[in-house]
């Protein structure tokens, strides 16, 4: 079957409240990595690429992302949110991402940006993995502003997580996991080998590139404005993203760490809607504290 490329391109886009979302790909080497452009109608010089995290939190961390995108673009910024090669609706294999090839689809995607909108400052968006991303490409040094939410600094940590889950639910098993335990797991990453977390592989030049990846103790020479929001059960700023603030603050960047207590029965990355009472009906229970975030994300920006 052939593809009408005319019809699709007619029915890309659509405009609400002033913003235009319009659905594209852009060639990054040989592939093609999908966008989503939000475009205010008065665009300001400053624009925002979104970063999206691993495994499941791709999936459920999209709403967390459209909000936070078009609560910018509402603010006259551009927002391009994008898939990277090998995930979502982009070309390319997930087996062969690596940070290197993940920072290159980020710049590819900036580039985009830039050429679609002609702004001249770039800030980045990210929650869990996807922060680890933004904070990478932002020790460069050529970032304006970072929005990090529900933030991880350290790789290693981050899929140790993953990885401990994957382990829980491994040892609830009938043949217990084969018993491996958390150490044996992460070894199979250190030898090259493959992980499957819950339904997504992780493959270890993936894990051993980014393991060595800690925020908290080297933010490079990025010195822009950051905003780090934290969630959590105890709604506490950790001692992690207090070191990445001391770090951009040294740099002479400047840093806003906020907490926010996450919604009781769900985590941030986890599933929005859950039963409670009625086993029939599943509510939106993280939708406050997304409303929250946005808030959060409208004051830091228009301090």
């Amino acid at each position: 079957m052939l593809l009408d490329r005319d019809l699709l391109e007619r029915r890309s886009s659509f405009t609400s409240d002033g913003i235009e979302e319009r659905a594209f790909h852009f060639h990054v080497d040989s592939d093609e990595c999908f966008g989503l452009l939000y475009r205010p109608s008065e665009p300001s010089s400053l624009g925002f690429v979104v970063c999206h995290s691993y495994s499941l939190e791709f999936l459920t961390l999209r709403r967390l992302e459209r909000a936070i995108a078009r609560a910018l673009a509402s603010l006259g910024h551009p927002v391009l949110a994008f898939h990277s090669r090998g995930y979502g609706d982009s070309t390319g294999l997930l087996a062969d991402a690596t940070l290197d090839r993940h920072r290159a689809d980020v710049a590819a995607a900036v580039a985009r940006l830039k050429a679609e909108t002609g702004i001249s400052e770039i800030g980045l968006v990210g929650a869990r993995f996807g922060s680890l991303m933004a904070g990478t490409v932002a020790r460069d040094g050529d970032i304006a502003r970072l929005v990090l939410v529900s933030p991880e600094f350290s790789g290693a940590r981050y899929f140790r997580r993953l990885i401990r889950s994957k382990h829980m639910v491994d040892l609830a098993g009938a043949d217990g996991g084969h018993r491996r335990s958390l150490e044996d797991l992460v070894d199979v990453l250190h030898e090259g080998g493959t992980l499957d977390l819950l339904g997504y592989a992780l493959h270890g030049h993936l894990y051993n590139s980014m393991a060595e990846v800690d925020l908290s103790a080297d933010i490079g020479s990025f010195a822009g404005e950051a905003l780090v929001i934290e969630v959590s059960k105890r709604a506490v700023v950790s001692k992690a993203a207090q070191s990445f603030a001391n770090l951009t603050e040294a740099n002479g960047g400047k840093a806003r760490l906020e907490s926010l207590k996450e919604p009781p029965g769900v985590s941030i990355g986890g599933p929005a809607f859950v039963s409670t009472s009625d086993p029939n009906v599943r509510e939106d229970l993280q939708e406050p504290v997304v409303d929250q975030i946005t808030t959060l994300v409208e004051e830091w920006m228009t301090d």
